[in-house]
This record gives structure tokens, C-alpha cells and sequence, in this order.
């Protein structure tokens, strides 16, 4: 599942022509070595686009339940909600989770100010 969503999001930043931020947030369970594993891939795939800075997180949260994952990933999400909020760039951002990591995607997407990021 994790190389369907890695090959959708690499396509994706393929075509990316300003700077882009990939934020990644793995699901349930997941360690930061999973998703350092996964940064490290995606790197590779991505070095013909330099614009792409890749940005990958373990689920801070030992539950599964979405309201649990969400209030135990309240300090991740406010910390990468302030970043998208600070940058004054024109950089895009792409947000994506993998299963119970999608929560933390989704309220970070909604926390954020700026809409056209």
C-alpha cells in the first residue's frame, strides 16, 4: 500500500515547478525508521527535481482511533502548522498520510491559514 502511495506522490512532485514540501506522516504502529526508510526512497526517486524537500514523521500517537490519534498529534500538528503559516514563499505543500497518519494530514489541512499552499 505505502509503494502505491510513494509512486503517486513521486509523480506528483515530478511535475512540481516551484518548491515543494512533501510532508509525510506514517500510520498506525509505524516507527521513525519506517518512515526514514521512506524519505530515503522517495529521495532517490526525486533527484532530478531538487525543488522537492521531503519531510517524513512516525505516528506520535500509539492509538488508532482517529479523535485519540489527533488530540496525542496535537503538538506535531501545531508545530507543522506554524511552518506552513511562517513561510512567506510561494512554496507548495503536500500533505499526505498513510492510514491513521491521514488524521494528522487532515487537521494540519485544516489548521492551515493560507489555502493556497
Amino acid at each position: 500500500m505505502q509503494s502505491k502511495l510513494l509512486l503517486s506522490l513521486l509523480l506528483i512532485c515530478n511535475l512540481a515547478q516551484a518548491d515543494t514540501h512533501l510532508i509525510f506522516i506514517g500510520g498506525y504502529a509505524s516507527k521513525k525508521a519506517d518512515v526514514s526508510l521512506w524519505a530515503e526512497l522517495a529521495g532517490e526517486k526525486l533527484t532530478q527535481n531538487p525543488k522537492v524537500h521531503i519531510q517524513a514523521y512516525a505516528l506520535p500517537s500509539k492509538n488508532w482511533k482517529q479523535k485519540q490519534v489527533v488530540t496525542d498529534s496535537s503538538p506535531l500538528i501545531d508545530e507543522l502548522v506554524a511552518e506552513i503559516n511562517n513561510d512567506e514563499t510561494l512554496n507548495q505543500y503536500i500533505l499526505a498520510g498513510h492510514s491513521s497518519g491521514s488524521a494528522v494530514v487532515s487537521e494540519v489541512a485544516r489548521k492551515v491559514d493560507s489555502k493556497s499552499k
